[in-house]
């Protein structure tokens, strides 16, 4: 069976110089750096490093295994010191993690394609250090601890990740978390440990230095790794034990190991530049200006092509998600008005007029002034259409009126493009109208008879729940954001308790729709789906607030809690069935289309929370989605937190084997692992969340966060605490 990644093993195929040629590379090494040779002190220098870097290429060939026959014939026979078998068995764990290893899926879902690695050569070996030597040569006193992790080499090792597209490349570096120890993985750095080179010829790519050998997720190798052993028990590498089998195990840490990820482009770029021109542009050996340019127009060149691919794989990707029903969230309008073909007339006409009139928006299309004066042109409408009908039936009404509350809550959507204070309006509109049709239709006897009432306060209750989401004006426990609001948004007439209210309402409703209200829901999946996953939201801000406790009168003055709403309405929702439904209709297995993707990623991690399905059997779903440009850093931060709870929370392995602590040995280390991989990956999205979204995503996505028992809270001067620390 053909592995997934086309992995080459780069090991340096070129002769090895012997003692001297060794001398004379060292002499040629030190005749280009730049220094006074009139200095008597510099003559003395020169010759205490070249005696220096002689012992270390001698140490080096220990190391190496570079023996008289090796010399003699470096083709027919290779080196076979610890530091070939070290990147061998490296090479031979992701070939055989391939075909029986599920972690090695990380890699895969995150678009890994090829493998590269290599260790450093002689060569290169005696240029490093003797540039570096030159400038502190008291870091070549001791020969083997240059060699040893901590040492000069920080690229003694170096394996090159190479996946296909730019937007996958973040990914595959969080996924290397995995397989590698990466230091630096908690502030706002910009991927962990890895940084970005962006150099004047035009190279680009991410790198990760120092990093060294752990796959943490691996029970094996954790069990069996020698912790006994560290670099300081190796006095020189001649003579070194060098097991047969489980070299990781023993040496797995004493080697520095570089990271590179490149992107298929940047592979093809930098091994071009780095076979035609990399002693003159990386040394500095002869550097032209002109010749820089060039290399940086045809870097730059590449880099469009490569963004115009990802783009056409991006709109090939979005296609599958083709915009279908103007009706999108009101399937059941169309039942409501079946016998009302003039009304039914209006509202469809209304909804594409005002979806088209909010994409002129978003396209520059039309200013903000013009956008407003159309959108209350057509509110007034609708107001007119109701006033010059007055024979309508009560559920046309309630139907036209739904369509007005939600123009005015599509204003409340556009929070880029208005200020609080309009913000504060629309939202006021907006939440009146909602106010009035839930508590019309709940509790007024003269509307008993409206058609599909039960869905029409559902859905009232679902805009007004999303609402107070979005801008922390009720469910998302008001008490520990209060104050860092905009006062004008903070000041609206929404409370925590009919917040509260409203979502037991539409609990009880949802939990016992009749058949006839179920099959309409249904028949729009994307309402359905939307329904459900909504309600999970708002109900886990509910549990995150501690509100859960409280009493919600019901019809005929019953009472519950919405504890145990919540449990009812997950135990009749949450189930295998759910997740099988809606991977069916994203896989096209349905008539129907899902189209927004955000969604789509939202209702992934709510099947993740609810334990219906894995983190990582999704996670190929969640990297191609986050290509999209509506996907921002906060709905991947629902991802990671879903995994976060599935992982460490519930200390799940499977879907089926949730198990309590210490119950699993096997399964402890595993769980503390992918906790811990997740719980780091919110942190660094939320340093995104609050560089790139509003204030309202970031105060939420952090109150998760911070709600998260035995965990510290999320802080933003990391960085600047540490510095002071270490002072």
């Amino acid at each position: 069976m053909k592995s997934y990644i086309a992995i080459h093993n780069f090991m340096p195929k070129k002769p090895y110089p012997n003692n001297h040629q060794i001398q004379a590379k060292i002499k040629v090494a030190i005749e280009d750096l730049d220094y006074d040779r009139d200095k008597e002190k510099d003559i003395n220098a020169v010759k205490l490093l070249s005696r220096y870097v002689y012992k270390c290429m001698q140490e080096y060939n220990f190391l190496t295994g570079v023996t008289e026959d090796v010399l003699d014939d470096y083709i027919t026979h290779n080196p076979k010191g610890l530091l070939p078998k070290y990147v061998e068995e490296i090479l031979k764990y992701f070939i055989d993690s391939s075909v029986d290893n599920k972690e090695i899926n990380i890699l895969k879902y995150s678009g890994i394609k090829e493998i590269k690695i290599r260790y450093k050569h002689a060569d290169s070996v005696i240029k490093k250090l003797v540039k570096k030597g030159f400038n502190d040569i008291d870091s070549l006193e001791d020969p083997v601890k240059v060699f040893l992790r901590g040492g000069l080499l920080h690229d003694l090792i170096g394996i090159q990740f190479i996946c296909a597209y730019p937007y996958q490349a973040e990914w595959l570096a969080r996924a290397l978390y995995h397989y590698f120890k990466i230091p630096n993985r908690t502030d706002d750095h910009l991927i962990y440990g890895f940084y970005r080179i962006d150099r004047k010829s035009g190279y680009k790519g991410l790198h990760c230095d120092r990093s060294y050998w752990s796959p943490a997720f691996d029970n094996d190798f954790i069990d069996n790794r020698e912790d006994t052993f560290s670099s300081n028990d190796i006095s020189s590498f001649e003579n070194i034990d060098i097991p047969e089998a489980k070299i990781l195990n023993k040496y797995y840490n004493i080697f520095n190991i570089e990271i590179q990820i490149h992107t298929s482009f940047q592979s093809i770029w930098s091994k071009m530049e780095h076979e035609k021109s990399y002693d003159v542009l990386a040394k500095g050996k002869g550097k032209l200006e002109e010749i820089t340019v060039l290399w940086k127009m045809l870097s730059d060149n590449l880099e469009n092509i490569e963004n115009q691919f990802q783009r056409l794989q991006v709109k090939t990707e979005q296609s599958i998600y083709e915009y279908d029903d103007v009706k999108d969230g009101y399937g059941f309008i169309s039942e409501v008005l079946s016998q009302e073909f003039e009304t039914l007339a209006v509202f469809n006409k209304s909804v594409k007029k005002t979806k088209k009139n909010r994409e002129k928006l978003i396209e520059h299309e039309i200013s903000r002034e013009d956008y407003v004066v159309k959108i209350e042109e057509e509110i007034q409408y609708l107001t007119n259409f109701l006033i010059d009908n007055p024979n309508l039936n009560k559920s046309a009404i309630f139907s036209i009126k739904l369509q007005k509350a939600f123009i005015y809550y599509s204003f409340a959507n556009h929070r880029k493009y208005f200020n609080d204070k309009d913000l504060a309006n629309f939202l006021k509109d907006s939440v009146e109208i909602y106010n009035s049709i839930i508590n019309d239709l709940w509790s007024n006897p003269i509307f008993s008879s409206v058609n599909y009432k039960e869905l029409m306060i559902i859905n009232a209750i679902i805009r007004y729940g999303r609402l107070t989401q979005k801008y922390g004006l009720g469910l998302i426990n008001k008490d520990i954001i209060e104050g860092e609001l905009p006062r004008d948004i903070n000041k609206q007439n929404t409370s925590q308790n009919d917040g509260l209210k409203y979502i037991g309402y539409g609990l009880d409703l949802f939990i016992n729709l009749n058949n006839v209200n179920a099959k309409i829901l249904k028949s729009d999946r994307s309402s359905y789906f939307r329904t459900i996953h909504y309600f999970d939201k708002l109900t886990r801000e509910i549990e995150i607030s501690g509100d859960d406790t409280t009493i919600i009168i019901l019809k005929n003055n019953k009472e519950k809690s919405l504890s145990d709403l919540i449990v009812e309405f997950r135990q009749k929702y949450m189930k295998k069935e759910l997740s099988k439904e809606f991977m069916d209709v994203l896989d096209g297995n349905s008539e129907k289309k899902i189209t927004n993707t955000s969604f789509i990623m939202g209702f992934l991690s709510t099947l993740i929370i609810n334990k219906l399905e894995k983190p990582i059997d999704i996670l190929e779903r969640v990297v191609k989605l986050s290509s999209h440009d509506n996907i921002k850093a906060s709905d991947i931060f629902l991802y990671e937190y879903s995994a976060y709870m599935f992982s460490y929370v519930y200390k799940c392995i499977e879907v089926e084997d949730c198990i309590t602590a210490n119950e699993d040995k096997n399964n402890e280390n595993k769980m503390l692992h992918h906790g811990n991989y997740h719980y780091e990956n919110m942190i660094n999205l939320l340093f995104r969340i609050k560089k790139e979204e509003d204030i309202y995503e970031f105060l939420k996505a952090k109150t998760y966060f911070n709600q998260i028992k035995g965990r510290a809270n999320f802080q933003e001067d990391y960085l600047s605490k540490k510095l002071k620390n270490i002072k």
